[in-house]
């Protein structure tokens, strides 16, 4: 009886010691797994002040100072909401939240200017690291079972981050943030249709992303490549006129003067033509001028170039630098002159149907009757970019303009990303003007006929998808808002008319610039 009791009471004892262990064990290891998960949010907040502080550091933003205070003030309030109320959720929630906005701050903040800082490098590191220990810390969770999942469409802190990085996305320009946001949304039907086992959908919602990215990305590059383009230069340094209008040879001191400022205005425009990869046609020069038929023999033959799969080029840049008379018209050998009509006459009969542009840059001293005259032109794509010389110059403060300093300062402003130049400065001896026809605003690249889509389509495909090709044109045919295209069309001829821009975007990788 008396070991019987023995044994039972031993055997309660050792029992009892058991349970005792494995609880203590298992306290340990949840507490171990918790810790790991506290290292990962700390590796994080350091990374993050790390990014804020070295984004200040070189942007000397006091936004960013405000935003690196208020995530302290945020941190100390769910600290307190924490440790001090027992308000788990809400503490939790507020620091996700925030913890997702500033990661996206750290994304969309432009770090190219410090790209190779040691910080910087620290930063992404650090990151790096948080992401490696928050993987550990979920496969240890998940093999210890340490924590057990419940069904759900998104937890709350994905939720949160989720929220607080789309939210983080509106730093940027509108287009770009919504693309965000809308990345954002699918990245979380992304998440939920995993936890609801939909294979087929989770699939889908992988490849929609890609494809839109994808979309973007050509959507991007077709904006930034401006079709094709080809320029034609004629440089005839006549400065002087004798009163029947014909223009004459300068004496020959000044031969040498006009040689070197005449070669510099040649290797301007071929810099220009091959900084924006513009198909070269010519660049002609003559001291003694061009006569009426041997210019309209070299600008008709310009003006039907085309490109070599057939079609004409969707840009034309036609380069004076001269002498004129004072209507604008192109002072030539033998008592001629080029007026603006004639030349417009010219490019209807070359262009016809087809929806090219012609892009004229004048280098001379009566640029203005022609910038004028343009605006009132409502059946082509035509601008016109003129220079305005000054009449009287302070010899004192500055030296008197020439012909080919409009080229020279044009050029540069266009083919160097760093330079200094101002239009807009007072006191400037060569200002800037442009003018642009009516239906400038309307232009859009030309796109592929329904021709020339099936013609592409016979070459590619099988015959059994002809079909498609019907489909496909009739689809594209419908114009069901076109009532908001006119509506839309014509605020931006308004815009055109009546408020100018000082600076015009080509679309071409060079700009129109007034003072």
């Amino acid at each position: 009886m008396c070991k019987s009791v023995r044994y039972c009471v031993s055997h309660c004892l050792y029992a009892v010691m058991t349970r005792l262990e494995e609880a203590n064990r298992e306290v340990s290891m949840h507490s171990s797994v918790r810790y790991l998960g506290y290292l990962a949010r700390i590796n994080l907040l350091v990374a993050i002040c790390m990014g804020l502080y070295v984004r200040w550091e070189n942007n000397a933003d006091a936004l960013i100072l405000v935003i690196f205070i208020l995530a302290l003030f945020v941190l100390g309030i769910a600290s307190i909401l924490y440790y001090y109320f027992s308000m788990e959720t809400a503490s939790l929630s507020l620091s996700n939240l925030w913890f997702g906005f500033l990661l996206g701050l750290l994304c969309f903040l432009d770090n190219n200017v410090f790209k190779k800082d040691v910080k910087e490098e620290a930063t992404q590191y650090l990151l790096l690291s948080s992401i490696i220990i928050r993987i550990l810390h979920a496969l240890v969770q998940r093999i210890c079972g340490c924590i057990h999942h419940r069904p759900t469409l998104l937890t709350m802190v994905e939720f949160l981050e989720l929220v607080g990085f789309a939210i983080a996305s509106t730093t940027m320009l509108v287009q770009k943030s919504m693309s965000i946001i809308l990345l954002v949304v699918a990245l979380a039907m992304l998440i939920i249709d995993l936890k609801s086992n939909g294979i087929f959908m989770s699939v889908f919602l992988i490849v929609l992303p890609l494809e839109s990215m994808a979309h973007g990305l050509f959507h991007e590059l077709g904006n930034c490549l401006g079709g094709t383009c080809v320029g034609y230069a004629v440089v005839i340094p006549t400065n002087f006129c004798s009163p029947d209008g014909q223009p004459t040879l300068l004496p020959p001191e000044h031969v040498q003067e006009l040689n070197l400022r005449s070669t510099g205005m040649l290797n301007d425009v071929q810099r220009f033509f091959a900084y924006h990869m513009i198909e070269t046609y010519g660049c002609d020069y003559s001291t003694s001028g061009l006569s009426f038929d041997t210019l309209h023999s070299k600008l008709k033959s310009f003006l039907e170039v085309r490109t070599p799969d057939g079609p004409r080029h969707d840009t034309y840049v036609l380069y004076y630098s001269g002498h004129t008379h004072g209507s604008g018209e192109w002072a030539l050998a033998g008592g001629d002159a080029l007026r603006l009509d004639t030349l417009l006459e010219w490019w209807r009969e070359k262009n016809g149907s087809f929806c090219s542009r012609l892009i004229i840059v004048l280098d001379c001293e009566n640029s203005q009757p022609w910038v004028k005259e343009v605006r009132k032109v409502n059946d082509q794509y035509i601008a016109i970019q003129g220079a305005e010389l000054a009449k009287v110059v302070d010899i004192d403060e500055a030296d008197p303009p020439h012909l080919g300093d409009f080229t020279r300062e044009w050029v540069e402003y266009n083919c160097n990303p760093d330079n200094d130049i101002s239009w807009f400065e007072k006191g400037r001896t060569v200002k800037a003007m442009y003018g642009v026809s009516k239906r400038w605003s309307d232009y859009t690249l030309h796109l592929p006929t329904e021709s020339d889509v099936a013609k592409h389509w016979m070459m590619y495909f099988p015959r059994i998808t002809y079909p498609l090709i019907h489909l496909a044109n009739w689809f594209c045919g419908l114009n069901l808002f076109w009532i908001c295209k006119a509506c839309f069309r014509c605020l931006k001829r308004l815009k055109m008319s009546w408020f100018l821009p000082t600076v015009l975007d080509t679309g071409q990788g060079f700009k129109l610039v007034r003072s």
